[in-house]
């Protein structure tokens, strides 16, 4: 099935914009109107729950479920029902001769999907259309919005590859300004209809080839979720999918680019799958593809994915019938891949920060990489920036055990550390001294006083004792069982 038609889409007048929107929120069309539907079958192929919950949907007859038909589910409407939902005949012959409500199966539909981040509409493309579909809010993109929450107010904010405008309409709250930039130009049509539907005047979209349209200038806070997934000889290239052969190589274009482009003090956020394919490490990869710069940079990285599923979860988007042609493809993809070397993925997230003094680098292998709110890679960058800096400083800071953790004993007598299941680190044993030395340090109003302390009791008041004691607080600090209690304003991060 070919892709809509977007070509008119720039033609709807913004007062039908604005009273759609309206519209949408007068029914009460939100994520609580939209979860019970979607739980039926969730975890289900999509061929296997769309008629289950189409059936569900037609069960109930109100106004709210025919907008939900129309704009969600894509589940077609008599027209009658259409009038219900828009309670407005000129708004729904607006929307039909732009294209944003079409003719199917005898009644009518919205060609592209709705989804909802928070109380932001989004309409994007529904994905299974593979070529210049454009991507809207997926899981994942709330796990790099919520990377970067608590926005601290921001100039100035690049949304890189923004598909859809997700990530910079939402970020465009605590920011000056918002730009969002894609080489496909089917996503700035898109994502200028839902900047409209939001009402945000601080957010602009630009067509371009990365970070083209943004020649000369610099910005606060990028975030980029690029394309990753490899793309064998055999398959049709995707815009929102492939990442280049391996499917790195456009994020290492970017990282190569990226130093142009951070203001002093600048961060980017990266969400990526890296694949493996030599015995360079990820970190050793990044920091050669960002050149001479000084960066900071830290890394989240979760255990290595298995490599069958991940090309059997494209293939059965591509061929969602599951038939030889997604066959065809996972064994294409697999010996491709194969071809190449590479022997696993692992998700990604990295923070890249503009600095004037001797960068540091802190990789983290994580249990699971979760979902780090922007608080806790807050907390692991003053971390970092607390051991990279002047000592003094690190003797007058004051440590905290995160809040949540938890010691139990075992009965060789070791103590097992066991952090909140939020955090990103999972759990460890250390010694009696070892808790002795987290306890007193979260006790004291500075690190130099529990130097003090501990000293005395361990009957190491010396120069090397202290030392060795103050090395004991660095590891702890480093490892996450120790952190500084930092005030970080906390609003909720992004739902999907």
């Amino acid at each position: 099935m070919p892709l809509p038609d977007v070509s008119r889409l720039p033609l709807l007048a913004p007062s039908f914009v604005r009273e759609l929107s309206a519209r949408f929120r007068a029914l009460g069309l939100n994520r609580q109107a939209i979860v019970p539907f979607v739980r039926h079958g969730e975890h289900w192929l999509e061929r296997m729950r769309r008629p289950l919950r189409t059936f569900y949907l037609r069960q109930t007859r109100s106004p709210l479920v025919f907008a939900l038909r129309l704009f969600v589910f894509m589940d077609p409407v008599t027209r009658e029902e259409a009038m219900e939902a828009l309670a407005s005949d000129t708004l729904l012959s607006a929307l039909l001769e732009v294209g944003l409500l079409v003719p199917r199966d005898a009644g009518l539909v919205c060609p592209f999907l709705l989804n909802m981040v928070e109380d932001q509409y989004v309409l994007c493309d529904d994905l299974s259309h593979g070529g210049e579909a454009v991507m809207g809010a997926s899981a994942t993109t709330g796990d790099l919005l919520q990377a970067t929450w608590p926005v601290k107010p921001h100039a100035s904010v690049l949304d890189l590859g923004c598909g859809a405008g997700t990530a910079a309409l939402m970020l465009a709250e605590g920011a000056g300004q918002v730009v969002g930039s894609d080489i496909n130009p089917r996503a700035i049509v898109l994502a200028n209809l839902n900047q409209a539907l939001s009402d945000r005047d601080n957010v602009r979209f630009f067509a371009g080839d990365l970070f083209a349209p943004v020649a000369g200038q610099r910005f606060d806070l990028i975030v980029a979720q690029p394309p990753f997934v490899s793309k064998p000889d055999s398959e049709e290239a995707v815009t929102f999918l492939h990442g280049g052969a391996r499917g790195d190589e456009l994020l290492l274009r970017i990282l190569n680019e990226l130093p142009a482009h951070l203001a002093p003090a600048g961060r980017a956020v990266f969400l990526v799958d890296l694949p493996r394919y030599d015995e360079v490490s990820p970190t050793e990869r990044i920091r050669t593809a960002l050149g001479e710069g000084t960066f900071d940079l830290l890394l989240l990285a979760s255990p290595p994915k298995n490599l069958g599923e991940c090309v059997a979860h494209y293939a059965a988007g591509r061929h969602p019938d599951l038939g030889e042609e997604y066959e065809r493809a996972l064994h294409a993809h697999l010996a491709h891949l194969a071809r190449l070397g590479v022997i696993e993925l692992c998700a990604m997230l990295f923070v890249v920060r503009a600095t004037e003094r001797t960068p540091w680098t802190h990789a983290i292998q994580t249990q699971g990489l979760g979902k780090p709110t922007g608080a806790q890679i807050e907390r692991l960058i003053a971390a970092q920036d607390l051991l990279a800096g002047d000592p003094a400083s690190l003797r007058a800071a004051s440590l905290v055990v995160p809040e949540g953790t938890r010691f139990t004993r075992d009965e060789a007598g070791q103590v097992r550390i066991e952090l909140d299941a939020s955090r990103l680190i999972g759990s460890s044993t250390c010694s009696q001294s070892g808790v002795d030395l987290l306890t007193v340090v979260h006790e004291s109003p500075s690190i130099a006083d529990a130097v003090a302390t501990l000293a005395k009791r361990m009957k190491l008041d010396n120069a090397a004792g202290r030392a060795q004691i103050l090395q004991g607080v660095r590891a702890a600090l480093l490892e996450g069982l120790l952190e500084l209690e930092l005030e970080i304003p906390m609003p909720a991060p992004a739902r999907l």
